[in-house]
């Protein structure tokens, strides 16, 4: 419900059958996106992580596996 609760987009599409598998879908991107940058060291281990934190991490991570994707953002 926390992840959810952040996005007003993801409270709507929660309300039916096809827009919580969309929801579950994004859920699970988001941690094995997480547990990249967990994997890669982007992301701090001596308190938790911030927004900037993982704003940090998810650059870092976009910059070492799809370098052309951040030339071009």
């Amino acid at each position: 419900m926390k992840f959810i609760s952040q996005d007003s987009r993801l409270l709507k599409m929660a309300t039916t059958d096809p827009g919580k598998a969309q929801v579950l879908r994004e859920m699970i991107i988001d941690r094995l996106i997480e547990t990249g940058m967990r994997r890669e060291g982007f992301l701090p281990t001596d308190h938790p992580p911030s927004q900037t934190d993982y704003l940090r991490g998810y650059n870092l991570l976009a910059a070492k596996y799809f370098p052309e994707a951040k030339k071009n953002a």
